[in-house]
């Protein structure tokens, strides 16, 4: 049994879901294979999340499986559909201050003088332009990014948003796990 499937039960059985089982869940939802996802979700499913009365459990462990995986609680099984990829295969989330966290961010960080040219452009058209963007990028297995999503932006400039969407797509990050498909959440504020 996996350590997700564990922690689903554990929260179930409780019949409470608090912040320190949230961020376990989280974590071991990152290491987890499709199928254990698969496994967890329908443990919770059957926990009764799809009635209107349903228990607060269920439904917040849902929402929190919905948050991690970009879908709606119907649309699981997780694939890398939801992010631009339309390979079902391994998907692994990247965790905040992970190795791979690290080492995307440091790409960017070397790529920032093409952000911020982007940027100014924008800023010509208008002066006004600030606030962040968090994006969700879909990382291949040789570092190419196969999809680019806005998750949040207060910025609602859609042609500066289409070119900063763009300029991530053609970023080439470190390759990883042959196989997987890793989802990287990057945030900035301009």
């Amino acid at each position: 049994m996996s350590l997700l499937v564990d922690l689903v039960k554990r929260v179930m059985a409780d019949g409470q879901l608090t912040s320190e089982e949230n961020v376990e869940v989280q974590r071991a939802y990152a290491g987890a294979t499709l199928e254990e996802r698969n496994e967890a979700y329908a443990l919770v499913n059957k926990g009764g999340c799809k009635a209107p009365d349903a228990g607060i459990v269920p439904c917040s462990l849902a929402n929190l499986f919905r948050g991690l995986s970009g879908k709606r609680w119907d649309q699981y099984p997780v694939t890398a559909g939801g992010s631009g990829v339309s390979d079902p295969g391994k998907v692994a989330f990247v965790l905040p201050g992970s190795e791979e966290d690290k080492a995307f961010r440091g790409v960017l960080d070397l790529s920032r003088k093409g952000l911020v040219n982007i940027y100014r452009e924008a800023l010509r058209r208008n002066p006004n332009l600030k606030g962040n963007v968090a994006v969700e990028l879909s990382v291949m297995p040789d570092g190419k990014v196969g999809g680019v999503r806005v998750v949040e932006t207060e910025i609602k400039d859609k042609d500066f948003l289409a070119k900063y969407t763009n300029f991530l797509k053609g970023t080439v990050l470190p390759g990883h796990e042959k196989g997987s498909i890793l989802v990287w959440k990057y945030e900035v504020k301009f």
